[in-house]
């Protein structure tokens, strides 16, 4: 039929204006994600912070600096003479702060958390930045899929406007008004395809900015590359059930994170309670004294001493200091487990989502397109014998294309569910030595 061999020209033209007019290599899509996490600043940034968070955990277990003390003790102040009275003396003293060596310890155990949690928040950015530069990704292949379907559609129904016109023209029968019908469906595909073509511009600057280096051309001619595996990980997700979506959110870096943050919230809690204990320093000093103005040897003094913390105003330091720990801990412990009970509902809400478009886009691939197109193949046949009943194959005709269209956005909503699901679940190995940035 003629509507057949109009559409495998526009289909092998495509692939040759495709192989001759473009000569880049291609941008896949899990070869742009992975470019995306290597040119990504904020996962550098976070990547600086957690090395420079490790470094500092250390620095807790040194003893603080000793301090030094030279002065001159009881110099008479008639005559300032350092020899007259036998108190004059030049003192050297030295004092070491003894801090409390379990908070010293929880400190640094605080550090590695804090470090740790940061290392999460690194870990995070990476799912969000895979994440995300799939999504705009999917968006550009969907908006490359739906230009072509919409000049594919416009050069049928120019065809068939052509094919036509004669027959109108000289038919008394005829609806002159289909063919008004016509034009006013070949406009309304026009400002399709300029919105179109207006999203795809926009489109094109999402992509350079997770990839600065690549053409703007390498953007338009996107491969189908990488959509039959997300197509796979969607059935496997799709039948993943509740306790097992329950144990992937467990290794997700958000809960993680929340982990973490638990963890310093009860060292918090350790270090006020250990804040009770006295906190010690030694000191010892050593003072010279002169002879006396008659030549009597006078000895020389040193002195040591023990000092410690008195805790006697508890109830105004101490205890506010307890309590407003123990209050932060119960709040990252609430924390925790509402992000477990709102991580566990995103999921199972966009399994439900990817059940639902995965039917409809079934019911658009397998029963509404096939049926379409055979209803078209049989008012073609009726519309040479009948011209009356170009009408009916035009409205046939805007149904095709309207399931087209429904089909390409419904195949683009279920390969970014699947993306999103898969942040949930975090199906993918985050630690890949691929996908790290070297610095």
């Amino acid at each position: 039929m003629i509507f057949h061999f109009i559409r495998m020209s526009a289909f092998f033209g495509a692939l040759v204006s495709a192989s001759f007019a473009w000569s880049e290599p291609s941008v896949s899509l899990d070869g742009f994600a992975l470019n995306a996490v290597r040119n990504d600043l904020l996962m550098q940034a976070s990547a600086h912070q957690e090395r420079a968070q490790t470094e500092q955990a250390s620095y807790p277990l040194a003893l603080p600096d000793p301090s030094l003390r030279i002065g001159i003790a009881n110099l008479p102040v008639d005559s300032f003479e350092f020899d007259q009275e036998p108190m004059t003396q030049i003192t050297v003293g030295l004092k070491q702060a003894l801090p409390r060596l379990a908070t010293r310890q929880l400190k640094n155990q605080q550090g590695k958390q804090m470090a740790a949690e940061q290392g999460q928040k690194t870990q995070l950015r990476r799912a969000e930045v895979l994440r995300l530069s799939r999504l705009d990704w999917l968006s550009m292949f969907g908006l490359q899929r739906k230009i072509a379907l919409l000049n594919e559609q416009k050069t049928i129904l120019n065809t068939l406007y052509a094919s036509k016109i004669n027959t109108y023209e000289h038919s008394a029968a005829a609806r002159q008004s289909t063919l008004l019908r016509l034009q006013t469906e070949l406009l309304m595909l026009d400002e399709q395809l300029l919105m179109a073509l207006g999203e795809q511009q926009a489109t094109v600057q999402k992509l350079r900015y997770w990839s600065p280096s690549s053409e703007e051309e390498q953007f338009k001619q996107l491969p189908a590359t990488g959509l039959t595996h997300l197509t796979t990980l969607a059935s496997t997700l799709i039948k993943t059930d509740s306790p097992e979506i329950e144990a992937a959110l467990l290794q997700h870096p958000r809960l993680r994170m929340s982990d973490e943050k638990l963890s310093v919230a009860d060292l918090n809690t350790r270090l006020a309670k250990d804040a009770y204990k006295p906190q010690f320093s030694l000191e010892a000093s050593y003072g010279y004294r002169d002879d006396s103005p008659l030549g009597t040897s006078r000895s020389d003094f040193a002195s040591i001493a023990l000092s410690f913390d008195v805790p006697i105003r508890q109830s105004k330091r101490q205890d506010y200091a307890l309590r407003s720990a123990e209050s932060s801990h119960q709040a990252a412990s609430f924390e925790r487990s509402y992000l477990v009970r709102k991580l566990k509902s995103d999921a199972l809400a966009l399994q439900a989502k990817l059940k639902e478009l995965q039917q409809r886009t079934a019911l658009l691939r397998d029963d509404l397109l096939p049926l379409s197109a055979t209803q078209i193949a049989s008012l073609e046949i009726e519309s040479m014998q009948n011209a009356s009943a170009l009408t009916e194959l035009l409205d046939a005709q805007v149904r095709r294309n309207e399931y087209q269209l429904k089909l390409n956005d419904a195949e683009i909503a279920f390969w970014k569910t699947t993306t999103d699901l898969q942040f949930y679940l975090q199906t993918e190995a985050l630690d890949s030595p691929e996908t790290h940035h070297e610095n």
